[in-house]
C-alpha cells in the first residue's frame, strides 16, 4: 500500500511539474506598431500586401489616420529589425528609420510625403 501511495504521489508531482512548464513557454509571436510616412490607400493596400508575403507575418493592418502599422509576427521567423527594413525597401520611413530613397522615387506621386495636402 505504501508503495502504491508513493507511486500516486510521484505521478501527481510529475504531472504538476509538466504543466507548469508547458504553461510557462512564451509564444512565438509578438505585436508591433511602426510609424509610417504612409499618405492613402494605395499606401496601405501596397505595405500590407508586401508584409503578407513575408515569412513569420501573421496579421498586418495599416492605420491612415494614425500613419500606424500593426504587424503580428513570429519572432522564431523573423525580426522587428527586418519588418522595418521591409518598409523602408517598398518606399516608406519606419519609425525614425528614412525610406530607401530609390524605392520612395518609384513610389506614384499621391503616396509621397504631401501628396494628399
Amino acid at each position: 500500500m505504501k508503495f502504491l501511495a508513493t507511486c500516486f504521489f510521484m505521478l501527481l508531482c510529475w504531472s504538476f511539474d509538466a504543466s507548469a512548464q508547458t504553461s510557462t513557454k512564451k509564444s512565438p509571436w509578438k505585436q508591433i506598431s511602426i510609424a509610417t510616412s504612409s499618405q492613402c490607400g494605395a499606401c496601405k493596400e501596397r505595405i500590407e500586401t508586401a508584409f503578407y508575403k513575408q515569412k513569420g507575418v501573421k496579421k498586418a493592418v495599416l492605420d491612415l489616420k494614425k500613419d500606424v502599422l500593426k504587424v503580428q509576427y513570429n519572432v522564431n521567423q523573423v525580426s522587428e529589425a527586418e519588418l522595418k527594413a521591409l518598409l523602408q525597401k517598398i518606399g516608406y520611413d519606419a519609425d525614425n528609420l528614412p525610406a530607401d530613397p530609390v524605392a520612395y522615387e518609384k513610389l506614384p506621386a499621391c503616396c509621397k510625403k504631401g501628396g494628399h495636402d
